[in-house]
């Protein structure tokens, strides 16, 4: 059924929100506060894309970054900045 369908990526793409930011925590430490967001898939309803938003903190200043991060063709992840 299309709801059930529907539900499933939904709770997919907020599983995989979950991941990236408990991943950037463990594996980045430099960046704090960090937020991810799922972007709209748009004309291609396969393609996943995510915003990051985060403070980065290297040797006491800090700063508020944003990346993209699009997963592309066979399991490749582009990360992109994007400009505050």
């Amino acid at each position: 059924d299309l709801n059930d369908m529907n539900q499933s990526l939904h709770e997919s793409l907020s599983q995989s929100r979950l991941l990236i930011e408990r991943f950037i925590r463990a594996y980045e430490p430099r960046l704090k506060q960090v937020r991810v967001r799922s972007l709209p898939r748009g004309h291609d309803a396969l393609a996943l894309a995510f915003a990051i938003d985060a403070t980065l903190s290297i040797d006491g200043v800090t700063q508020p970054v944003v990346f993209t991060a699009r997963l592309r063709d066979a399991g490749q992840v582009e990360v992109l900045p994007d400009v505050l």
